[in-house]
């Protein structure tokens, strides 16, 4: 996604035990815990490279890609 996203698009990974982690502990529903925006990311988008690829699309605007 980054590729073709580029700068547009700001990756960040982190451990549930993270300090930048801890706000969202009692929201995590899983393993697999996606944020873009302050807005979570479905489940079945956060694992699917299509539907990420539609959703970040749809999600930032055509100027930015």
């Amino acid at each position: 996604m980054k590729k073709q996203f580029g700068d547009k698009l700001e990756i960040k990974i982190y451990t549930l035990d993270a300090p930048e982690a801890r706000p969202y502990l009692l929201e995590f529903r899983g393993s697999t815990n996606v944020r873009l925006n302050n807005e979570w990311v479905p489940l079945e988008v956060a694992i699917d490279r299509d539907k990420m690829e539609t959703f970040l699309a749809a999600k930032l605007k055509p100027s930015e890609i």
